[in-house]
């Protein structure tokens, strides 16, 4: 599972350079209608992933404030609304996360067609570097492996179905959960001391 930092500093040049070569093939209609869809729809799903990459820095930046500040001004003090807040920020990164590998499996089929119509359609071949080939190649690999990490970061029974602030909501009574069932065990080992 990728942690906030490293998901604010994951490189979207493949994806961007991606979305530009469907957005131009796109435009310059060379498509037939066919196979139109395909480019239709993995645009549209890097158009999204990348506008949730843009929350996820944001979200980011807005905790990193926050902790400096607590650190700063207040000494490391957290009160029950700061936990909260903490809590809301990793639960939004939770959300996007799931959404952003949920996109991905969804596209996996369209890029692996057009992974394949790279190779034979020759109005589409003027349009395509090596590079974003590459990226398309690879976006196009490892369906078992996007389906591993989506389900170490589901939690619920339908949890594809749930609203962003359901999802939210959910996660942060989890969190909850866990902090009582912890320290329940810490309890009992304190008592359990002599």
């Amino acid at each position: 599972m990728i942690t906030a930092t490293q998901g604010k500093k994951i490189n979207m040049v493949g994806f961007e350079k991606t979305k530009a070569f469907l957005k131009e093939v796109l435009d310059r209609n060379v498509l037939n209608e066919d196979i139109k869809p395909y480019y239709e729809n993995t645009y549209n799903i890097l158009t999204i992933n990348l506008n949730l990459q843009k929350e996820v820095i944001n979200l980011v930046d807005q905790y990193d404030s926050f902790i400096n500040k607590k650190r700063g001004e207040d000494n490391n003090r957290f009160f029950p609304d700061d936990v909260d807040f903490v809590q809301s920020i990793l639960a939004q990164l939770d959300y996007i996360q799931y959404k952003q590998l949920g996109n991905s499996i969804k596209g996996f089929d369209d890029f692996s067609y057009i992974n394949e119509d790279l190779n034979t359609n020759s109005r589409v071949q003027e349009y395509v570097t090596p590079e974003v080939k590459g990226y398309i190649k690879e976006f196009s690999k490892d369906k078992e492996v996007l389906h591993q990490e989506i389900q170490k970061i589901t939690y619920f029974k339908e949890q594809d179905k749930l609203t962003k602030e359901e999802h939210i909501d959910k996660v942060k009574e989890r969190y909850n959960e866990m902090q009582r069932t912890y320290l329940q065990g810490l309890k009992e080992d304190i008592r359990n001391l002599d």
